[in-house]
């Protein structure tokens, strides 16, 4: 959890507030996947009432705002489960490590997307750590 404001995050908003992404609260979850490293980030916005987890419950709003890191052992999800909810509605952002991943063509900036939703494919799987000779 990062505490942050809570601006709007239409795209006039996006457009005119300087990092706003950046500067909003935020709950940030990063997996480590078969394709490598792959992070989702939930960010708060006026009249987002909260965020919550499936592996934590209600993260936002916190009660002392102050930025919170924890690390679960042994979580695992699979294709189509629940990271979390907003209530109300707002921005999530996903980034991957690996350059294999195909966006769906038809897939646009600032559209809304729904549960399920095809986003897009992964390609390749992530390499080994190391190689034996």
């Amino acid at each position: 959890y990062v505490p942050g404001r809570l601006f709007s995050v239409a795209p006039y908003s996006a457009e005119v507030v300087e990092n706003l992404y950046t500067r909003n609260e935020r709950v940030i979850s990063i997996f480590e996947t078969e394709i490598g490293w792959m992070a989702v980030v939930m960010v708060g916005a006026v009249n987002v009432a909260a965020i919550e987890v499936a592996w934590e419950g209600l993260v936002t709003p916190a009660k002392n705002r102050t930025l919170q890191r924890k690390k679960y052992s042994g979580l695992k999800l699979s294709k189509g489960d629940e990271l979390g909810i907003f209530h109300m509605g707002s921005t999530a952002i996903v980034a991957f490590e690996s350059p294999t991943v195909e966006w769906h063509p038809g897939l646009r900036e600032q559209q809304p997307v729904k549960m399920g939703q095809l986003l897009g494919r992964a390609g390749i799987t992530r390499p080994p750590a190391y190689e034996v000779s």
